[in-house]
């Protein structure tokens, strides 16, 4: 932990008190001059604290700002989150997470910045991100799996999604195959999961999670303004960022435990059909070059859909865009 952490979480242990000068020097490990001057750089970065001789320090007020100092403070989990790298601006938090994977990052390591100016979704489409106002975060994952049950940590990563959505907000999202969060049926949050593989193993994962935060509808660019939305168009309040994030970590290390458990894929699976309500739906998938018309009648333990056609045929359907449709009859 750095020393602007220690800090911040001494603070943070005793918001609303003053700490001496001796205590956080004593426990932080640096000398009172040094201290003074790390709470002038935290006050530059936003933080309001109270400095008064002969009492000390006391937090009044912290910034929402996504650095390990507020990320990590009693955030609870046991794998995910363990080690967050904050950056005020990236091209693309997924490639600076498997950069940092090659070079060794670990299991649960978590990369996330203030503005991304070169995201990607699904097909290699360009994922909008708004400085401050939407979320743009990848997490390392290290799990022993071979590469065909990879395609359930896209799923783990949006039963996530859901949850953190429904704690904050009260309201139920929903999820659109294979990788998309909704909200009133347009798109609010993404998933991205790129691998890293040898024949019969995973080498590592990354998940890169794009949410439209605190986002104006009159914001979203005009080719996707009629079918993207954000938590604040949806609920018309703002959510802290901090808040968001560090919830969005506790729920997805709590998923995680559960892939990684013995069955937990198939768990996945079957908590990642509830949620997304697919099964016995009409849909139009467009696969490659191919338009596909049926009734879903199961998602197969690879995570590809199982359609029916009106002619009785059964496809699998492992990639395309998605549209649920009601059939006419005849």
């Amino acid at each position: 932990m750095m020393d602007n952490e220690k800090i911040i979480h001494i603070l943070k242990d005793h918001e609303g008190r003053f700490v001496s000068g001796e205590i956080i020097s004593r426990e932080v490990g640096i000398t009172r001059a040094a201290i003074w001057k790390r709470i002038s750089a935290l006050k530059s970065m936003g933080y309001v604290i109270d400095a008064r001789q002969n009492m000390g320090y006391r937090l009044m007020r912290s910034p929402d700002i996504l650095t390990p100092e507020e990320i990590q403070y009693r955030l609870g989990t046991k794998i995910v989150g363990s080690e967050v790298r904050y950056y005020p601006v990236l091209e693309s938090t997924n490639a600076e997470a498997f950069r940092v994977a090659t070079e060794g990052g670990k299991d649960g390591l978590v990369i996330v910045t203030d503005h991304q100016t070169g995201g990607k979704g699904r097909l290699n489409r360009t994922w909008f991100s708004f400085r401050r106002q939407s979320l743009s975060l990848s997490i390392v994952l290290r799990p022993k799996i071979v590469p065909y049950v990879a395609t359930m940590l896209t799923y783990m990563a949006g039963i996530a999604l859901y949850e953190t959505i429904y704690a904050l907000t009260a309201v139920k999202p929903s999820i659109k195959w294979p990788n998309d969060i909704l909200m009133s049926g347009k798109k609010v949050a993404g998933v991205l999961c790129e691998l890293n593989t040898e024949t019969d193993v995973v080498n590592f994962a990354v998940i890169g999670l794009g949410i439209n935060l605190n986002v104006r509808k009159n914001k979203f660019p005009a080719e996707i303004r009629d079918a993207s939305t954000s938590i604040y168009e949806e609920t018309k309040k703002r959510v802290k960022r901090v808040t968001f994030v560090k919830e969005l970590l506790r729920q997805f290390d709590y998923w995680y435990g559960v892939f990684l458990r013995d069955g937990g894929d198939s768990r996945i699976l079957a908590e990642w059909k509830e949620r997304a309500d697919i099964v016995g739906k009409d849909v139009k998938i467009r696969s490659f070059n191919e338009e596909i018309e049926g009734e879903v009648v199961d998602v197969d333990p690879n995570g590809a859909l199982v359609v029916q056609t009106k002619e009785g045929e059964k496809k699998r359907v492992i990639a395309g865009d998605l549209e649920t449709v009601v059939l006419p009859e005849g």
